[in-house]
């Protein structure tokens, strides 16, 4: 326990030190950046209670890790150490985090000025608007880092993501970098205040090349033991090379999910219309598909028809 007492004791007389400096320095409207003065401060921050703890942090790949461009970072999140060893190495970033924690006298103001964005969980209306906001500041140049999980859990298992954070990635327009984060749970697992030292591994996953006509981004876990892929049709359209059309029940033929026109074959083909004639209505169905979705653009239009009532 000796560990814990110091570093709340650490907690205790740095936040308020540091906190001041975020909060003064975004009173005064100091920028952003990764070298700027609210960076340093978060890093110096983390890199404290990592040291305390006695965590080693390891990065698999670093060159993952971009520097200069602005990227959204989905992590899994099993501890808090997860968060802190983040924050050591991910270069100009903000997090996205749960309301309750703005209420923690300090460190929410100094959370506040250092651009972390407040998510209601709650509300869901509120808390979609809040990834509004991260869009906002991802378009401005700073990455954000989601934990997709919603909240810790109790070991590695991967469970079921959230929603919001891929409505966040589409409106961010941003390439997005999974990321593993491993050993955390052995430091401090959830519900626990004891801190033992340990070797945490960082690892942003490698891309997967994209074949032609593919509409997934497909990344690979380092041991080659298993892949996660990701369908941006917005922040990285693949719709001129995409070669999927699709027919639905009642004959017709659509060019895109979201396309809002179809083509009708089934009265050609009751009409008798020979093959030659319904390659060419393919055809002029497919040189008119759209080049892009839209989605989130103004003007946007939804499709008369959902997903599940195209089919494939």
């Amino acid at each position: 326990m000796i560990r814990a007492v110091v570093a709340f004791f650490a907690l205790l007389f740095v936040t308020p030190v540091l906190g001041a400096i975020v909060v003064v320095s975004s009173l005064l409207r100091i920028p952003h950046g990764d070298d700027s003065i609210y960076q340093k401060c978060s890093r110096f921050w983390a890199r404290m209670l990592d040291r305390i703890a006695g965590v080693t942090i390891v990065v698999h790949e670093p060159e993952r890790i971009v520097h200069g461009t602005p990227r959204v970072y989905i992590s899994n999140h099993v501890s808090w150490f997860d968060i802190f060893v983040l924050a050591e190495v991910l270069p100009n970033y903000t997090f996205i985090a749960k309301r309750e924690l703005s209420r923690i006298p300090i460190f929410g103001w100094a959370a506040k000025g250092w651009g972390v964005i407040w998510i209601d969980r709650g509300n869901r209306k509120s808390a979609f608007d809040s990834y509004r906001d991260a869009a906002s500041a991802v378009q401005g140049g700073q990455s954000v880092v989601i934990c997709a999980e919603g909240t810790r859990g109790d070991s590695y298992e991967l469970r079921p993501l959230k929603k919001g954070p891929f409505v966040f990635a589409i409106s961010a327009r941003v390439p997005i970098v999974p990321v593993v984060v491993y050993g955390a749970r052995e430091v401090q697992p959830r519900g626990s205040f004891r801190l033992r030292p340990g070797t945490v591994h960082v690892h942003p996953l490698e891309e997967v090349p994209r074949e032609p006509h593919a509409t997934a981004r497909v990344f690979r876990f380092r041991d080659g033991q298993g892949e996660i892929g990701f369908i941006n049709p917005v922040s990285e359209p693949f719709c001129a090379d995409c070669n999927r059309i699709r027919l639905t029940a009642d004959g017709k033929l659509r060019t895109c999910l979201f396309s809002i026109h179809e083509t009708d074959l089934r009265a050609p083909l009751r009409d008798g219309a020979s093959d030659a004639e319904l390659e060419r209505i393919v055809r002029d169905a497919v040189w008119r598909k759209e080049l892009k979705h839209r989605v989130g653009e103004p003007g946007f239009r939804q499709p008369p028809r959902t997903m599940s009532a195209i089919g494939g």
